[in-house]
């Protein structure tokens, strides 16, 4: 915060966001916390303005809130990579599948989480570390598309893609929404033992000419990143070191 406005009492206020359209009344605690922060030398009767708060849906704010932040550049923090070696583009969402024959207690419909129209598969044996650590085979296949497929239909598989040691990965992360039975949510996604770089969110799909517009400068530094509701976009960089 930069305490920069003409001295005074001024308010803070926060309040619950929820991404998806809800009935009235909200099922959430609508209570707005709120504080009073008050400039040295200005006296406690001063007036304070209450500011009005954005609708508890308002996607747009919220996201503009969240993408605004920026990260803090020390001396001897990672420098952010100026050249890119692989690219994916993977979209994800949640939808409904029929049940499947196995499925005794399934009543009309199951919920099914894609990738690239991947839904991921257990493997039944072996995990995926063991089963490469030892050369095991066909516990994997190596066909995760790179970019989402034209084709509708999702499959499930136990499907990876390899990259090489050591390089610049830059993930674009699409979230496709969900169906409307399931509704609609932020979804967070998490990278197991990497922080990288966010460079780059925004509304809609994708664009590629948006590249000249990414943060190489101060992006925010993550583990765990939310890709707002519904055909939004996070651009992500990491260098690959496992």
């Amino acid at each position: 915060m930069a305490a920069a406005a003409a001295p005074g009492r001024y308010y803070m206020a926060a309040r619950a966001f929820e991404s998806k359209t809800v009935a009235a009344p909200p099922p959430f605690d609508t209570t707005t916390a709120t504080a009073v922060l008050r400039y040295k030398g200005v006296p406690d009767s001063a007036p304070a303005a209450m500011p009005v708060l954005p609708p508890f849906t308002d996607v747009v704010t919220a996201a503009r809130f969240y993408w605004s932040m920026t990260g803090l550049v020390r001396p001897g923090d990672a420098v952010v990579p100026k050249t890119v070696d692989h690219s994916l583009v993977v979209a994800f969402g949640v939808e409904q599948a029929p049940c499947a024959p196995d499925q005794t207690k399934c009543q009309g419909f199951s919920v099914l989480a894609s990738m690239n129209r991947y839904s991921f598969r257990f493997p039944e044996k072996v995990s995926l570390l063991e089963a490469l650590f030892r050369g095991v085979p066909n516990v994997y296949s190596e066909d995760f598309p790179g970019s989402p497929p034209s084709a509708p239909a999702t499959k499930k598989a136990t499907s990876v893609r390899k990259v090489n040691f050591n390089i610049v990965v830059e993930v674009v992360l699409q979230n496709e929404g969900y169906s409307r039975a399931l509704g609609t949510e932020n979804h967070p996604i998490h990278l197991h033992g990497f922080d990288f770089f966010v460079l780059a969110q925004g509304l809609g799909r994708f664009d590629p000419r948006l590249r000249s517009t990414y943060n190489l400068v101060n992006p925010q530094v993550r583990n765990t990143v939310a890709v707002p509701v519904g055909a939004n976009v996070v651009s992500i960089s990491s260098r690959t070191e496992e």
